[in-house]
């Protein structure tokens, strides 16, 4: 319907509906601010959006049934941009761009640091597709249909 109706790509996820306890085990993630008790929740009102590393494995599925039907650029989001793996396979799946949200929510409280942080990123996939002889990330999605015989 995106598609037919004029759009000019799709985003496919950034969020799922999830929700989350803090443990006072490892580092409390979540909006908001100040010191957390074991048991509060971690998203406002007990359930909210969750995106990240752990949902990239579907978003890649739905990135792939995406692009089976639709001809228009599919930009993947929702832990695609996690680290340099998670953005190769993202690209190998046949996204043309991804969006990098989570370093600005939760790793690194410093806008600053996080906009250098998806710079390092942006630098890291340069290095990986220059080593592997690729001019682009759209040779990415090439490469895996090849050798998938597609």
């Amino acid at each position: 319907a995106a598609e037919r109706s004029g759009a000019d790509a799709v985003t496919i996820s950034n969020l799922f509906p999830g929700t989350g306890y803090h443990t006072g085990v490892g580092r409390a993630t979540g909006l908001g601010t100040g010191p957390r008790q074991i048991g509060e929740n971690l998203v406002a009102h007990g359930k909210g959006g969750y995106s990240g590393k752990a949902m990239h494995s579907p978003v890649l599925l739905m990135i792939s049934t995406l692009r089976r039907y639709l001809r228009i650029p599919v930009i993947g989001t929702g832990g695609c941009a996690s680290d340099l793996d998670s953005l190769v396979q993202t690209f190998m799946e046949g996204a043309t761009a991804v969006a990098a949200v989570t370093p600005f929510y939760f790793d690194s409280p410093d806008r600053i640091e996080a906009l250098d942080a998806v710079k390092d990123l942006v630098d890291q996939l340069k290095a990986y597709l220059e080593t592997n002889g690729m001019e682009n990330p759209a040779a990415l999605y090439e490469l895996r249909r090849m050798r998938a015989g597609a």
